[in-house]
């Protein structure tokens, strides 16, 4: 056979192979693609549903409530009053506490008592007496220890209320020309109200047992009340009727109550 027909013969074998070659490239190619694509079209729904998952669970984080945690009842009396008045004659009193954890660090307190006081001088005779009531929030200034831990040291504040009775004032006034003259001012219902700045703390002495003190800056909120009249010489709860300011102490102990909510 000639040589230029060898040639042709060898090219067109050469053609013929390389295109089987490329067609079975092509098919190979397109079978992949297909397969993806189904792949990709199965996976869809899944990561749809996961990704929904997800939202799902961010909104369940959001909206997660409160973790519980241990409430606590604590029901107090006042030592302090009732030995200052063996001290101070004109003067007694008895106030009583409690307190309610509504947040793990902040109480809601209510405080309430009665007292009164009685003025004996030559020259001027009235007794007094009051019952009151005060509301407010203590706020404690560190973190717990752990969950164990219920001593606390604390900064708050309170509004009080008090209503009492100043019986008759009878007084004696000496007439620099000669002579006494004696006089009587009537009995009067009053009511005052003040606010109070507080600080103290509470130790935790044996189990549910506290012993603990407050200071406090009060504040009268209608001084101007007594003005013209006779004032209360001892406002229970408050302190000294003709004072716009007024600084005081207790010391508590105290029995708790606890569970959980």
């Amino acid at each position: 056979m000639p040589d230029h027909l060898m040639s042709i013969r060898h090219i067109l074998l050469l053609t013929s192979l390389c295109t089987a070659m490329g067609l079975q490239a092509a098919a190979q190619e397109q079978k992949t693609d297909s397969l993806t694509t189904v792949k990709d079209t199965l996976t869809a729904p899944a990561i749809a549903k996961d990704s929904k998952t997800t939202v799902k669970d961010s909104t369940a984080v959001g909206k997660k409530k409160r973790a519980p945690f241990e409430r606590q009842f604590r029901l107090g009396v006042d030592i302090y009053h009732p030995i200052a008045s063996l001290a101070y004659h004109n003067r007694y009193g008895l106030e009583l506490m409690a307190d309610y954890t509504f947040r793990e660090d902040k109480y809601l307190v209510l405080e309430a008592g009665y007292g009164g006081g009685n003025i004996d001088y030559d020259y001027l005779k009235y007794n007094t007496k009051n019952t009151f009531i005060k509301l407010g929030v203590d706020v404690s200034m560190f973190d717990k220890l752990d969950n164990k831990d219920w001593d606390i040291i604390f900064v708050g504040f309170r509004y009080g209320l008090g209503i009492g009775q100043r019986g008759p004032a009878t007084f004696t006034v000496t007439n620099p020309f000669g002579g006494i003259k004696e006089d009587e001012t009537p009995a009067r219902n009053y009511w005052a109200h003040w606010g109070e700045i507080t600080a103290g703390m509470r130790f935790e002495l044996l189990p549910r047992f506290f012993a603990g003190w407050n200071v406090r800056a009060k504040f009268f909120l209608n001084a101007n009340t007594f003005d013209g009249t006779v004032a209360p010489n001892y406002i229970a709860g408050y302190g000294t009727g003709d004072k716009s300011t007024s600084f005081d102490f207790n010391f508590y102990c105290a029995y708790a109550i606890r569970w959980y909510k």
